[in-house]
């Protein structure tokens, strides 16, 4: 993954402003649409540290020990998921705008989880209930 972003940062020099800015609606070449699906995947990434964030603040120590753990086995899953299927074009100038698409793919569906589960209702046994001593 840190490939893609130092691909992503190295062809910036030669792509127009426009892009850096994160203006990605009229993108023609095949760099700015590698740069533009960086941007989409760095958004994803914060809105799901942040989320992650929260989400931890909400359970006990065991809760946040298994929410830890699952997360972790998740952006194991996420890279190799992305890694076998790219893997047709590694190598190719379309890898970095099409990794960067699987990995923005997967971490949205995982943001739902994680909203799911930090929104879990008292009485919901398909999800942990949340640290009832918690402030909100």
């Amino acid at each position: 993954m840190t490939r893609i972003f130092i691909l992503a940062f190295a062809a910036a020099a030669f792509v127009p402003s426009f892009v850096q800015a994160g203006e990605c609606n009229n993108v023609q070449t095949q760099a700015e649409m590698n740069i533009c699906a960086g941007h989409e995947l760095e958004q994803a990434n914060a809105t799901i540290n942040n989320l992650y964030k929260e989400t931890m603040a909400k359970y006990d120590a065991e809760g946040q020990a298994m929410l830890r753990k699952s997360e972790r086995a998740w952006i194991a899953f996420r890279n190799a998921e992305c890694d076998f299927r790219t893997s047709g074009s590694k190598g190719g100038s379309i890898w970095p705008l099409v990794h960067a698409q699987c990995l923005t793919e997967l971490t949205r569906a995982r943001i739902k989880q994680l909203e799911k589960a930090a929104s879990c209702e008292a009485g919901d046994l398909s999800c942990r209930q949340l640290n009832d001593d918690r402030t909100d």
